[in-house]
């Protein structure tokens, strides 16, 4: 009896150093991800693409002192504002809109749903997933569900 008490108190402990370990890194995986995109802040071209919604223009944070307000390409992609916590909020029209993000150190993949309508708005509940990423002098735009694909090149000159 002794010894399985003795096993499970080891067991816990070792649970308990791998949940402290990993804790902090949770953090990082943002901070890594804005590194990555302060260095890639600049002006940009669409150099290919199978949508109107690409279009050329500045990759910016909407706030350079609080860069986890978010950030935007061109006009119509936007990503932020970021947090590892799922964001829920209720809608006008009484939806909830949920989002949440995955950090990796050059690439952001958002995850936003449409979900809880009243009856006479049901068919507004939607899933969408987008891809953002970055490599050398370029940045990557992916709309899963819609199938946009939009890739941008540093422009010569452009910070």
């Amino acid at each position: 009896m002794r010894n399985r008490q003795e096993s499970t108190k080891f067991n816990i402990l070792k649970l308990l150093l791998v949940i402290c370990i990993t804790l902090p890194s949770f953090g990082d995986e943002i901070k890594s991800f804005l590194d990555v995109a302060k260095k890639h802040v600049g002006e940009y071209e669409v150099i290919k693409s199978n949508s109107r919604f690409c279009d050329s223009g500045t990759l910016a944070f909407l706030n350079s002192s609080k860069p986890k307000d978010g950030l935007r390409i061109g006009q119509t992609i936007f990503f932020g504002p970021f947090s590892k916590e799922k964001q829920i909020e209720k809608t006008s029209d009484g939806c909830k809109s949920t989002s949440r993000y995955k950090f990796e150190n050059n690439k952001v993949t958002q995850f936003s749903e449409i979900i809880e309508c009243p009856k006479n708005f049901k068919k507004l509940e939607a899933k969408s997933t987008q891809v953002l990423s970055f490599s050398d002098e370029q940045v990557s735009y992916h709309s899963v569900e819609s199938k946009i694909k939009c890739i941008f090149k540093r422009k010569k000159g452009g910070n």
